[in-house]
């Protein structure tokens, strides 16, 4: 991909480590927590029987850059932290995307940032109609 921006190789290489560094040192900003939401998650168990997933203590919505989306991190309690690994860090494009957990207390921590994924979301929903 690199190489079809760039146009050379020389510099797709030095664009990857350019990338690679941004990469390295992002950090991480907190946009709103959701604390004591329920949880709309279940597992299957060995039989395929399904078993809800008790939900996280707190969910924070978590951007690194200015890109659009955000990450989405649970933290848990240490009875069901394993359950919830496999969603920890996960990447959703729109808020509308982000699933798992219902109602709660929402924290926003940064009003601007939390106001850009409200509008990216509302973007994407009026392409949708």
């Amino acid at each position: 991909m690199l190489l079809a921006k760039t146009g050379n190789e020389e510099e797709a290489f030095d664009r990857f480590f350019q990338l690679l560094d941004e990469h390295e040192n992002r950090v991480p900003q907190i946009v709103a927590e959701i604390r004591r939401p329920n949880s709309s998650v279940s597992t299957r168990d060995d039989e395929g029987k399904d078993i809800p997933l008790g939900p996280p203590e707190t969910v924070r919505i978590v951007i690194y850059t200015d890109d659009p989306g955000f990450f989405a991190y649970f933290v848990c309690n240490e009875k069901n932290k394993n359950e919830w690994m496999w969603f920890d860090g996960m990447f959703h494009p729109y808020l509308s995307w982000f699933f798992g957990t219902e109602g709660g207390e929402i924290i926003i921590k940064d009003e601007i940032a939390y106001a850009r994924l409200v509008r990216e979301n509302q973007e994407w929903k009026s392409q949708d109609t």
